[in-house]
């Protein structure tokens, strides 16, 4: 089991909430080293893994990054469409 500091996880959604204004004006290789670099700061993280571009580069960069400090989960729900 992975616990994860609620502090950090705070930390770690400033940080990537503060990037926000200037996401736009960043290269692709510049928005992946930063978000890196918020994921190292983390120590480590969930994530939420719907299986969409998003959290498929967001998984894959923090498994680069923590290595077996990163976990990826997702819903099995009865209110969840089947198939």
């Amino acid at each position: 089991m992975i616990i994860i500091e609620k502090s950090a996880t705070i930390q770690v959604w400033k940080y990537l909430h503060s990037l926000v204004s200037i996401v736009s004006l960043m290269s692709i290789e510049e928005k992946m080293k930063s978000i890196e670099n918020a994921l190292a700061k983390s120590g480590s993280v969930i994530i939420a893994f719907s299986g969409g571009v998003d959290s498929s580069v967001l998984a894959a960069l923090a498994f680069k990054v923590l290595g077996d400090r990163a976990i990826a989960v997702t819903a099995d729900s009865r209110t969840l469409p089947s198939g």
